[in-house]
């Protein structure tokens, strides 16, 4: 139970970021719930504090109105522990006339820096799938969210997490016109750690070793958006009436 609730514990902060969207912009606004599990890909622990953030936020897409003209989408995602952390997603998609889509965006927050790429097919409006790659670097400890050395012994990293991170996601859509998309990040590189080396003597000595350490996580999760046409088309179903009373029966 304590080391689930270690790797739980991350997720309430923006830890690891995770590209939870598609290549195609749909306009107007959107509101965004996303969260995710961590899985590590080695028998030691190289988890490294990357697991994805659980927050939520919006999306605003400028669809172009011409051919051979870009469109643009501004996102927001605020982990619900962690508001300081606030996450912007600029993406910038590429002019198309068919269901492909492709285009590049970065995830930005004062905690990492995110630079994305994606291809897939997705119409507009409908379902889909799509390819991603990122290349990830965190400024911050992300292990330092879990105040796992508190007295400071082990120094923590000397370098966090740098990564690449392929990844893939399905989306599907409602008849109202929400959508949920169910998504998966690998990610592959490396950190630099702190450890402390004992020496013995008259008094005895603590050095710091800095030990280059793997990455090596596979992350999944979903991330549900609810669109202003799925709020406006949403209706609450009416209480049903009961039935008329049947007619006298003449004697």
């Amino acid at each position: 139970m304590k080391r689930s609730l270690l790797l739980f514990l991350p997720a309430l902060f923006a830890c690891a970021p995770a590209v939870t969207h598609g290549p195609r912009v749909e306009p107007g606004l959107s509101i965004t719930l996303t969260g995710g599990i961590p899985r590590t890909l080695c028998t030691t622990d190289c988890i490294a504090g990357v697991i994805p953030t659980m927050g939520a936020g919006a999306r605003f897409g400028w669809v172009a109105d011409a051919p051979g003209r870009a469109s643009f989408q501004l996102g927001a995602l605020v982990p619900l522990w962690d508001p300081v952390s606030l996450e912007l997603d600029p993406f910038v998609q590429a002019p198309t006339r068919s269901a492909w889509a492709f285009g590049a965006g970065s995830l930005v927050s004062p905690r990492h820096l995110v630079p994305y790429v994606e291809v897939g097919k997705m119409p507009p409006g409908g379902e889909g799938w799509y390819l991603s790659l990122a290349h990830a670097w965190l400024f911050a400890d992300p292990t330092e969210l879990l105040g796992s050395d508190p007295d400071g012994s082990e120094g923590g990293m000397a370098r966090p997490p740098r990564y690449w991170a392929p990844g893939a996601g399905v989306r599907l859509v409602s008849e109202e016109g929400s959508s949920v998309t169910f998504w998966a990040n690998a990610s592959f590189g490396s950190y630099v750690d702190r450890e402390p080396t004992y020496f013995t003597g008259d008094p005895p000595q603590t050095v710091q070793t800095e030990v280059r350490k793997p990455v090596r996580v596979l992350t999944i999760g979903a991330s549900a958006d609810v669109t202003s046409r799925a709020f406006r088309r949403m209706r609450i179903p009416s209480r049903p009436q009961p039935p008329p009373p049947p007619p006298p029966v003449p004697r």
